[in-house]
């Protein structure tokens, strides 16, 4: 759900991976990834790449975006 308004590949496409990343975090963590998280980001993509445009399935970024619904930054506020 809260990828499906953002089109991250779209972002991706038409910008960066790192700009789509980004967005994603500000919508999920309300604030920009650190450069390490990006990397981690990417690298989480990478493995999922051939299930990115399967409709049938969890995208990369739906996948991607439940992983940091179930962080613990999004699960406790402090």
């Amino acid at each position: 759900l809260l990828v499906k308004g953002l089109d991250l590949e779209k972002i991706a496409a038409e910008k960066s991976v790192d700009a789509a990343i980004e967005a994603l975090y500000q919508r999920v963590l309300s604030r920009k990834p650190a450069a390490e998280e990006i990397e981690l980001g990417k690298n989480f993509l990478s493995h999922h790449r051939d299930q990115i445009k399967t409709p049938a399935q969890m995208s990369g970024w739906e996948k991607y975006a439940q992983v940091l619904c179930t962080s613990n930054e999004f699960m406790f506020v402090d």
